[in-house]
């Protein structure tokens, strides 16, 4: 089991590590940085964190995701409905992946919602350490010897003005396709279609999350843990549309930071924020046109979103074509 599970649940990573690399590597676009040390690039990739390639509507192509993470959701008496896609927030070209059977539906809804909008690039400065330290300083020589050997040295000295999160973040990444973040791409795909734009949480909110979770320790617990690498098995079991394995990997307290913190982790970054959500949700169903798009692991096990909207009377059905 391990930890890296906890990070995939965090839209605002992936961007937000995106732009503090910019700022601490100004001549090289954050995303050659990242693919150069990490992994090969994406034949596409945005040449901003903030201003991805978007279409309105997907070219053809062959969709991957035979069983997406796509509900419909309907109230008993009010006539109040609307969708739920559980995205994958790196990896995963919603372009050419997500089915036409989707697309149809995403591009006639009138409103999107996703878990923050973290467009403001004040929030990239977050992600950065005080001037008085540095990341070798935070995690120790032993840690930095280890993260460099994950990352290449290249890498490792980008990060070193950075928070542990950052880092976290770029190991939980460089196992994975270089992409436009789903999230990401829905919210330039509404914004072209001029869809009305809302957000769960603010970027701030997810930032502090991060920051307080993804700390030296649990940094050194992903560099020293020889299974820290299920980033590509989550992936396959996203794609492949699989509730249970999902749930077997990510609903572990084991998978979200050592036996002391994992199980206060899990319902801080997932239990809590999904409960928070639900009043968000029922109001944004109520005007019967949204789409809102999450981490996926909301969406599974006993306290997920879908499961809380059941309890509140709520017809959800999974659809696939």
């Amino acid at each position: 089991m391990t930890y890296r599970s906890l990070y995939m649940l965090m839209f605002s990573a992936v961007l937000l590590v995106s732009a503090s690399c910019k700022k601490a590597e100004k001549e090289k676009p954050a995303s050659e940085s990242i693919a150069k040390d990490a992994a090969p690039p994406a034949k596409e990739v945005a040449n901003d964190a903030n201003t991805p390639i978007v279409k309105e509507k997907p070219e053809e192509a062959t969709a991957t995701l035979l069983h997406p993470f796509f509900y419909k959701i309907e109230g008993d008496d009010d006539g109040a409905m609307g969708y739920l896609l559980g995205t994958m927030h790196m990896g995963v070209d919603a372009e050419k992946e997500l089915p036409s059977y989707v697309w149809d539906i995403i591009n006639d809804t009138k409103i999107l919602a996703v878990e923050a909008d973290i467009s403001d690039p004040s929030l990239a400065m977050g992600m950065m350490l005080p001037k008085d330290t540095n990341l070798r300083k935070e995690i120790g020589e032993e840690t930095w010897k280890l993260l460099e050997k994950a990352l290449g040295e290249q890498m490792a000295n980008m990060l070193m003005p950075m928070k542990p999160a950052a880092a976290a973040a770029i190991l939980a990444m460089k196992d994975l396709p270089k992409t436009i973040p789903m999230d990401m791409f829905l919210l330039n795909n509404a914004r072209t279609r001029e869809a009305e734009l809302s957000y769960l949480e603010t970027g701030k909110f997810q930032l502090d999350l991060l920051t307080k979770v993804m700390t030296a320790d649990y940094l050194g617990e992903i560099l020293r843990d020889p299974d820290a690498s299920d980033s590509a098995k989550l992936l396959q079991v996203y794609r492949d549309g699989d509730e249970k394995a999902l749930a077997e990997l990510m609903l572990d307290p084991k998978a979200w930071g050592s036996t002391k913190k994992g199980k206060a982790n899990m319902d801080m970054m997932l239990y809590s924020r999904n409960r928070d959500w639900i009043p968000k949700l029922e109001a944004l169903f109520a005007k019967k046109t949204a789409l809102i798009a999450v981490g996926a692991a909301h969406l599974i096990g006993i306290n997920s979103v879908v499961e809380l909207l059941k309890q509140k009377g709520y017809k959800v059905t999974r659809i696939s074509e």
